[in-house]
């Protein structure tokens, strides 16, 4: 027996866990917490600048041991966090997540501390002199640091069509009684990860703002039908944005879908049989389910289109109300 402290040290490993030769380590009962972040993209506004902040927590404290091998005296605890992310170019203490997105992890620091802590960070105390350690532990039952933290993502780059994220750990949080230069032990307090999401920015083109365009004809004549009597303006007004709208301007057509009526294919069905709906721009026909092209600046304009009552063969309309309806649609390239 040359060397009997070494021999005393791997006993000690054989009969308590991993920690107990480092003096202050301490092991969460039952393991780390573990939180989940859910990022989609209903969560994520698909603007350079824009931020979104999550929230974890445990809801109260938990417990866990503090293995020494030699005594402690009452002492605060000390915490370190870590990251694999490197540091985004836009400071303030964010991380680069991706190409698309930067995060600032959070980490609640309890004791007298009490406040979030902006990881990475190395040696934080909770400046809460309350526990000493007499070997092997002393039991613990308020941790209350790593019980919860905040993330927050920020767009760094728009995002074109989408961006898959999978699972990944982004921040382990690791504790210690007492001021050591032995460092930190191997069991993590806490671990936060992201789960798998794909941020799908779709093309799309949004009319009227979303909402509803209603054209009302009033009490008209049943007669004199003829394509040119009680004339209607709709402006349409239209927006295209996301996808591949993300590199410029694209050459946008629009048109209205629907169905023809059964007596002239250039007019829309209404549900009177001898009835359509005629629509014109500029006084050219607008047929149903045709394209046409429409000027835009930045991917947005106006459309307008003049709408008339048309009649079978100038027929006599029977009184009562009639009721038409049609989608705008848009393609691009």
């Amino acid at each position: 027996m040359k060397n009997p402290y070494v021999k005393i040290c791997l006993l000690a490993l054989a009969l308590l866990p991993p920690a107990a030769c480092a003096n202050g380590y301490v092991t969460p009962d039952s393991g780390p917490k573990q939180f989940y972040i859910n990022l989609n993209s209903s969560n994520i506004t698909n603007q350079i600048g824009f931020t979104k902040l999550f929230t974890y927590t445990l809801g109260g404290s938990y417990s866990g041991k503090a293995y020494c091998d030699t005594t402690i005296p009452k002492s605060p605890h000390y915490y370190k966090s870590d990251t694999s992310l490197p540091a985004s170019d836009y400071g303030h203490g964010y991380l680069q997540l991706n190409e698309f997105l930067d995060l600032k992890a959070e980490v609640w620091i309890a004791g007298n501390k009490k406040t979030y802590v902006t990881v990475p960070f190395y040696n934080q105390s909770n400046e809460y002199f309350r526990y000493s350690c007499t070997p092997p532990y002393v039991q613990v039952n308020e941790y209350g640091s790593g019980s919860k933290g905040r993330v927050t993502f920020r767009v760094r780059k728009k995002i074109i069509n989408g961006v898959q994220i999978n699972d990944r750990q982004i921040i382990e949080l690791y504790g210690r009684l007492g001021s050591s230069d032995a460092g930190f032990g191997p069991n993590p307090m806490a671990q936060v990860y992201i789960q798998s999401a794909i941020l799908f920015v779709p093309d799309k083109c949004v009319v009227n703002e979303g909402q509803l365009i209603n054209v009302e004809f009033g009490e008209i004549s049943g007669s004199n039908l003829n394509g040119s009597s009680y004339p209607q303006h709709i402006p349409v007004h239209f927006q295209c944005a996301g996808g591949s709208f993300e590199d410029g301007s694209l050459n946008i057509k629009l048109a209205v879908s629907g169905t023809a009526a059964s007596f002239n294919d250039n007019a829309f069905k209404t549900n009177k049989s001898d009835l359509g709906i005629q629509l014109t721009h500029n006084g050219e026909l607008v047929i149903p389910n045709v394209f046409y092209p429409v000027p835009n600046i930045g991917n947005g304009g106006s459309w307008n289109l003049l709408a008339v009552p048309l009649a079978n063969g100038n027929k006599e309309i029977d009184e009562g109300e009639f009721n038409a309806s049609a989608t705008i649609v848009a393609s691009f390239q």
